[in-house]
């Protein structure tokens, strides 16, 4: 996958306002009627270009963008590095769980399915909540 803030030379954490900025600056400097002299490898960098800004330029992909790239980095961590194996070694007290469950959350995993104890005991519910 490739990384669009590295293609715009930008941080992640630049406004919408920034990345417009520097994808402009970029888009006169390789445009290929600019390059006649390089003109197939400036028609390449522009394309490239161009296809970082649309992911980033729109709100919405870009988050999309960001929760893809932060995935794969997780993923890449938990199979290279192996995390859990030492929590797996050990018996699983308090502490170990709870640093588990941490790890876990951050991976982007969660075990709040819904059907919590809680439910039905809201404002509405009625008898519901009493056989609870």
């Amino acid at each position: 996958m490739k990384d669009y803030y590295q293609v715009l030379g930008i941080g992640r954490n630049v406004s919408q306002e920034e990345i417009k900025k520097t994808f402009r600056r970029l888009a006169l400097r390789y445009h290929p009627d600019r390059n006649p002299q390089s003109q197939n490898q400036a028609e390449e960098k522009f394309k490239e270009i161009n296809e970082a800004y649309q992911v980033l330029g729109d709100k919405h992909k870009r988050l999309q963008y960001d929760y893809m790239i932060a995935l794969s980095q997780h993923r890449q961590k938990f199979v290279t590095e192996d995390d859990f194996g030492v929590a797996f070694s050990q018996t699983l007290d308090g502490e170990t769980l709870q640093q588990l469950l941490r790890r876990l959350a951050a991976l982007g995993l969660s075990f709040n399915s819904g059907m919590g104890y809680m439910r039905g005991c809201r404002r509405g519910y009625g008898r519901r909540c009493r056989r609870w």
